[in-house]
């Protein structure tokens, strides 16, 4: 497919130099360019102003930029800047990444790993209060490292209590049943936390099949229609029969037909995935191409096919022989000590933290040395209570937000998302003074940061607390 806003290489854009065309689709271009002084490389997602009308270009704008600019979460694209040019067209910079799931399936059956690490982005994003709302391989993005980036929030919906509006588009194979049966009014189609689900039901369904819908059809028209036959008189969903255990049984929760048992039924999907096995007997690794795809590349097709530019492919034998990396410093390590219904949240909660100095290690240290991973711990003496001994009233500051319920202390899931965004803020108060910035950011947690400033370091009252929390550190993580 032509650019539908044709910018030749080594053209100048704000502040960034076009390297190469990328791909385009319904609603404008993507570009792989560099940011001019810093040398780093950007994807430019060029939105003409031909294409959209200005409350079109402002939603987008809005969408992109409230969700896109905030993500604070590993798994996420993230939105670097946004401008106009004098013709009106519209440039998102983004984060840019290697290649997209969509790609990646074409290979075969790929690493269930990637299922994890996108519903770890999904649930940020659904405690944060947002719907993405278009969630599809072309939007699954593999970064660099092998590890996943979810992009495209230009159809993303801020929930409002349940539920949230979004436009009443979308991509067919992923939409769930009641997005058919639901009017469009001034505000949009409703969408909810249950949307996403079942669309990442889809995916994983694909992902385990090398690309094969959970629903027959040959066409999305045909098969959205199999959808909807499957809600109004639900069977016993057919599944791909290699699929290995627990993965059925997690899809069929995911395409359950009523939004509300959909997300009943997955509540506890994180630590479901993290007792599933590593890796399917078929998985294929992902493979290295020539270049990227740029973060936010799905939402300017919204349903279009893309044609990428043409692009050199590294030697079948490099793409063969991709050897799996090493797990990051502070990783979890297998088994232990740390509990395994515990373990994709204190990833998720400290993978929310851009900080390199809030790791799981340190989350999973800090829980034993708090409770020794109790979530029902109490000391009324002085009013600490849950898994990672929140202060009410302390906690209620750095607590997830739901839209169907108050988070409690007692919740572990709950107390864990807090210590990790708590800890990440420590970092900026505590973490420049001199010492080991882990035991600076967990004595703060303690005693506060206040306390640590005065001391300058490690207060002497901490220190057998932290000692003890250093011991775990080093024992959870690699």
């Amino acid at each position: 497919m032509r650019p539908l806003t044709e910018i030749s290489d080594g053209t100048i854009v704000g502040d960034y130099r076009v390297l190469r065309y990328i791909a385009s689709g319904q609603w404008g271009s993507v570009y792989a360019a560099r940011r001019l002084g810093t040398g780093d490389d950007v994807a430019l997602k060029m939105l003409p102003s031909a294409l959209l009308t200005p409350a079109q270009r402002a939603e987008f704008l809005d969408r992109e930029e409230r969700f896109g600019r905030g993500a604070r979460h590993a798994h996420l694209i993230r939105t670097i800047d946004a401008f106009t040019l004098p013709d009106g067209t519209v440039a998102l910079v983004m984060e840019l990444a290697r290649t997209d799931l969509r790609r990646v399936l074409e290979a075969g059956p790929a690493d269930p790993r990637i299922l994890r690490e996108l519903w770890q982005a999904l649930s940020y994003m659904h405690a944060e209060g947002w719907v993405h709302g278009d969630l599809k391989p072309a939007n699954v993005l593999i970064a660099e490292d092998g590890s996943v980036r979810v992009g495209d929030f230009g159809l993303a919906a801020q929930i409002e209590g349940t539920h949230g509006y979004t436009p009443g588009l979308g991509t067919q194979d992923y939409l769930p049943p009641e997005w058919w049966d639901q009017g469009l009014d001034s505000r949009g189609v409703i969408t909810r936390p249950a949307t996403d689900v079942w669309a990442f039901g889809v995916i994983a369904h694909e992902v385990l099949t090398g690309g094969m819908h959970p629903f027959p059809g040959a066409t999305p028209a045909a098969r959205a229609g199999a959808i909807r036959e499957y809600a109004a008189d639900p069977g016993q969903l057919r599944l791909a029969p290699a699929i290995p255990p627990p993965w059925p049984e997690i899809i069929r929760d995911c395409l359950r037909p009523g939004h509300a048992e959909r997300l009943a039924a997955t509540r506890d999907l994180g630590a479901r995935m993290a007792g599933a096995p590593a890796a399917t007997g078929t998985a294929t690794p992902i493979r290295r191409t020539g270049f990227a795809i740029a973060a936010a590349l799905s939402a300017l097709l919204l349903g279009a096919s893309t044609a990428p530019a043409p692009a050199e492919t590294e030697p079948d034998t490099a793409e063969k022989s991709e050897k799996v990396k090493t797990p990051a410093p502070g990783e979890l390590r297998p088994g232990g000590e740390v509990p395994a219904q515990y373990r994709t949240v204190i990833a998720e909660a400290a993978h929310s933290c851009p900080k390199p100095a809030v790791t799981p290690a340190l989350i999973a240290g800090m829980l034993r040395v708090e409770s020794n991973f109790d979530p029902a711990k109490r000391s009324p003496q002085t009013d600490e209570y849950g898994i990672a001994m929140w202060t009410p009233t302390v906690f209620a500051g750095w607590a997830p937000k739901h839209p169907d319920r108050t988070a409690s202390v007692f919740d572990a899931d709950d107390s864990i998302r807090a210590m990790g965004a708590f800890l990440c803020y420590l970092v900026d108060t505590v973490g420049y003074l001199p010492g080991d910035q882990q035991l600076l950011i967990a004595s703060a947690y303690r005693v506060g940061g206040k306390r640590v400033r005065k001391a300058n370091g490690v207060p002497p009252e901490t220190t057998a607390y932290t000692s003890k929390i250093k011991t775990k550190t080093i024992e959870y993580g690699y």
